[in-house]
């Protein structure tokens, strides 16, 4: 299992190459419930690593075998958000569960068009896509990417 360190120099042009607006700048962090009910704030949920986060769906279920070996191997957090207008789901499927009761992440993520966020150790928006066929790209692409930042490219 390779773990990334946050001081690892991620550059800047680690980012999806879409059309979101929101690509490349830091992911809100309001308060979220956890499994346990523990409120904290979204950044604090997580561990320092990616994360690939669905709204209202498990992002597992998205992905091809081959992203969630790639993605597994760099410690990602899957996180599946439950939104404020729906209860609290947990299915135990490889995925957090997050409970976003103000609603700010999935507003965040309906105001760019997106289901799917994927997010840097640094929590930088890496990519935010709609289609499980777009999220899978998104990954494919950053399997590219990836390697050049530790080459020094």
């Amino acid at each position: 299992r390779r773990r990334l360190d946050l001081r690892t120099q991620l550059r800047a042009g680690l980012v999806y190459q879409s059309r979101g607006s929101v690509v490349g700048q830091f992911a809100p962090s309001p308060k979220v419930t956890n499994a346990k009910g523990q409120r904290r704030s979204f950044y604090q949920q997580l561990s320092g690593q990616f994360v690939v986060l669905g709204l209202e769906t498990n992002p597992v279920d998205a992905l091809r075998p081959k992203q969630i070996a790639y993605l597994a191997a760099l410690g990602t957090d899957f996180v599946q958000l439950t939104g404020a207008n729906t209860s609290f789901v947990l299915n135990r499927r490889q995925v957090r569960h997050l409970h976003d009761y103000t609603g700010a992440i999935g507003q965040w993520l309906q105001t760019n068009k997106a289901r799917y966020a994927v997010l840097r150790p640094d929590r930088l928006t890496h990519a935010l896509v709609q289609t499980p066929q777009q999220l899978n790209e998104a990954i494919r692409q950053l399997s590219q990417q990836l390697p050049r930042v530790f080459d020094g490219a």
